[in-house]
């Protein structure tokens, strides 16, 4: 995404100069990635072996638009789990250009994931009432034995 890209180039110092873990950045992002990004990828290493944390940091920012398409996204979302003021601007810039991130999007992504729960139908409203009234009855009748066995063997001694 060429907005994505734009934030990226608009925020790199800041990005460059403050992300101190690189290594759990790129966990969020394998395991988000759904498999588009792979622990042993080439770039993932080149990141890596950079040196300090800011030319790992430098490596990740020039990377990060060739890992698929919500990397953008995860990214922001990892950045955020370690640098809330950090992530912040890029999230406030992206939703003043339409393209809204942050945690709002992600639980959105995994909503449309899961099937939405089904409405009950009118038989299975029904149904469940029955149940419930059956359940009530038989919790009655039980007292009601109980009671009658608990007086019987007082009577009895």
């Amino acid at each position: 995404n060429d907005e994505q890209c734009r934030l990226l180039d608009r925020h790199r110092a800041s990005l460059v100069n403050n992300i101190t873990h690189v290594d759990s950045i790129l966990d969020r992002l394998i395991s988000a990635s759904g498999g588009a990004l792979r622990s042993n990828d080439d770039r993932l290493d080149q990141i890596r072996n950079a040196g300090t944390d800011c030319a790992q940091a430098r490596r990740l920012v020039d990377f990060l638009p060739s890992f698929g398409p919500t990397a953008f996204r995860d990214f922001l979302d990892a950045v955020h789990e370690e640098r809330p003021n950090l992530a912040q601007p890029l999230r406030e810039s992206s939703v003043l250009h339409g393209s809204p991130v942050g945690p709002e999007k992600s639980e959105a992504r995994v909503a449309d994931q899961q099937p939405a729960p089904a409405k009950p139908t009118r038989l299975a409203a029904r149904m469940l009432q029955m149940r419930l009234r059956d359940y009530h009855k038989d919790q009655a009748e039980s007292q009601q034995l109980y009671d009658y066995f608990s007086t019987a063997g007082e009577e009895a001694t």
